[in-house]
């Protein structure tokens, strides 16, 4: 009945309601869709009039929608079976509202001169440039690494599901042009050897079909 935008040979489709009631507060929500059998598609909506009306729309095997701090209404989500038909099972997570990532302009970069393990999401991130072994329409985060002398530098950055991040380190935040060293996979992973004193940004990028957290 709907036409779900990001659903390819569309095979049916069911509408659920999803209210966050007056006096809860807003919500950050996740949903999965899944079958044992064929790929779905999810969309989020405002209503389930207009078709035009999808916020986010995402095909997976399984298929997953996040969103954080949504305020409160009522919101529908469309769940569409594709190449095959039958059972599909819809999981909805509410949990309480987190922030949005700090770190997603140049100008906001996290200091990592000292080394750790940094966590963070994706959730909501946009895509402001591409990495050189990157791909457009991916969500990236900015990290500032300053080496006061050369140092060898290892990095390993992974989701918690299993997805492909990629990275790259470049001498300009704004700068594509200025990547050295990229890495792409499950994880993405590197060691750069001797890496000479100064400032470095390092570019985190996640896959472009949903939004994951890390490490």
């Amino acid at each position: 009945d709907y036409g779900l935008g990001c659903a390819i040979d569309e095979r049916g489709d069911l509408a659920l309601r999803l209210p966050i009631p007056p006096g809860t507060g807003p919500r950050d929500v996740r949903i999965t869709g899944q079958s044992d059998s064929f790929s779905v598609a999810l969309a989020n909506s405002s209503n389930c009039v207009d078709g035009g009306s999808e916020t986010e729309c995402v095909t997976g095997f399984p298929a997953r929608i996040r969103g954080r701090a949504l305020p409160e209404g009522t919101y529908y989500i469309l769940v569409a079976s594709m190449f095959g038909s039958g059972e599909v099972v819809v999981n909805v997570q509410l949990s309480e509202p987190t922030p949005p990532a700090a770190n997603d302009l140049c100008g906001d970069a996290i200091d990592v001169s000292a080394g750790g393990t940094f966590t963070g999401s994706f959730v909501d991130v946009a895509d402001d440039t591409i990495a050189a072994c990157g791909f457009g329409g991916s969500p990236d985060l900015y990290y500032r690494l300053v080496l006061d002398a050369p140092r060898d530098v290892r990095i390993n950055a992974s989701s918690t599901t299993g997805e492909s991040l990629s990275w790259a380190i470049r001498t300009t935040c704004e700068l594509p042009s200025t990547d050295g060293r990229c890495a792409y996979g499950t994880p993405a992973r590197g060691t750069l050897h001797e890496l000479p004193a100064g400032e470095y940004f390092l570019v985190v990028e996640g896959p472009g079909y949903t939004e994951v957290d890390f490490p």
